[in-house]
């Protein structure tokens, strides 16, 4: 008696690997792009408390600049910018706003601003553009 796999054996069971490996990997990088927008309103939502702390603290007087902004997050970085994903914060004095931008994919462009847009588990609180060819999710903040 011969010990071992048979050939038919072996195929069918890369098969059924293919199988769920095609249906687990876009699961996968939904949940990692997913991830990056929590992280990214995360940051937003960080620095927007920074603002205010910022702002109670010096009498309603608007911060300079980012660094200013960033005395007041509990962080060795000095900048967020490129985190994630290319995302930049932007702090203007002269209109007193904090804008979060971070470039999407179109997967993701499509499930918050196309058609299922405005559905129960497809809101954000920002706003996302698309110029064609890029993708982007911008986030303001005005104390």
């Amino acid at each position: 008696m011969s010990k071992g796999f048979t050939l038919i054996e072996l195929i069918i069971v890369v098969a059924v690997i293919g199988v769920l490996a095609a249906v687990a990997v876009p699961k996968f990088v939904d949940v990692q792009e997913n991830a990056k927008l929590s992280v990214f309103e995360s940051n937003h939502n960080s620095l927007k408390s920074a603002v205010m702390l910022y702002l109670a603290e010096n009498a309603g007087s608007p911060p300079e600049d980012m660094k200013n902004i960033m005395e007041y997050i509990s962080s060795d970085k000095e900048s967020l910018d490129g985190q994630p994903g290319g995302a930049t914060y932007l702090w203007s004095k002269s209109d007193r706003k904090l804008t979060s931008t971070m470039t999407v994919s179109q997967k993701i462009y499509d499930k918050y601003a196309g058609t299922n847009a405005g559905k129960k588990d497809n809101v954000r609180p920002g706003d996302f553009k698309s110029d064609g060819s890029d993708y982007t999710y911008t986030i303001t903040y005005t104390p």
